[in-house]
């Protein structure tokens, strides 16, 4: 009995937060319009994306996508734990520095969970992104979050640059597509 249990295949779609599944269903529209908005300099919608869904929908695995299709680009890569002290990390990553030498296109900043965070790291990391942007520096935001919690942070009007992010909604996927 217990052999027949070690035997057992785990379900390709029971992993840790934020590790690859064999196959990515449903994602590649998401994915091809992330790596357009790389790809299509200052300004391009996606620069600045938020991606929304319920606990085990894919969030975290998205922003390793979207970090992967990123490095693919020549872009650095600086990823961030949704929490107190977000704002202080942020500038600990010396971005500037990262920028620099020339050896990279730009940076996609990712932050998991970013309702974790207090507002006032919020505030904080939107001027940030904000002040890069209209500077024409070459960076990207990408972050996640529950919808609901998403939804009232931005209702609250507290962050309206991060509420103008472009929204990537994760929904269940269909039975179908994961036969």
């Amino acid at each position: 009995m217990l052999a027949e249990m070690t035997d057992r295949r785990q379900s390709p779609f029971a992993l840790q937060p934020g590790t690859l599944p064999p196959v990515l269903v449903e994602r590649q529209s998401l994915i091809n319009d992330f790596a357009y908005a790389l790809d299509n300099g200052h300004g391009a919608m996606g620069r600045s994306t938020l991606v929304t869904g319920e606990s085990g929908m894919g969030k975290s695995t998205m922003l390793t996508v979207f970090e992967e299709v990123a490095t693919s680009r020549s872009w650095a890569t600086v990823h961030l734990p949704g929490e107190d002290g977000l704002a202080e990390r942020l500038a600990e990553a010396q971005i500037p520095s990262l920028l620099g030498d020339g050896a990279v296109e730009g940076v996609l900043i990712t932050v998991d969970d970013i309702d974790r965070a207090p507002l006032r790291d919020l505030e904080q990391v939107a001027g940030t992104v904000a002040e890069a942007f209209a500077a024409r520096i070459p960076l990207a935001l990408a972050f996640t979050g529950p919808t609901d919690a998403m939804n009232a942070l931005f209702a609250a009007d507290a962050i309206p640059y991060l509420a103008r992010s472009a929204r990537v909604g994760l929904e269940r996927l269909s039975d179908d597509s994961v036969r």
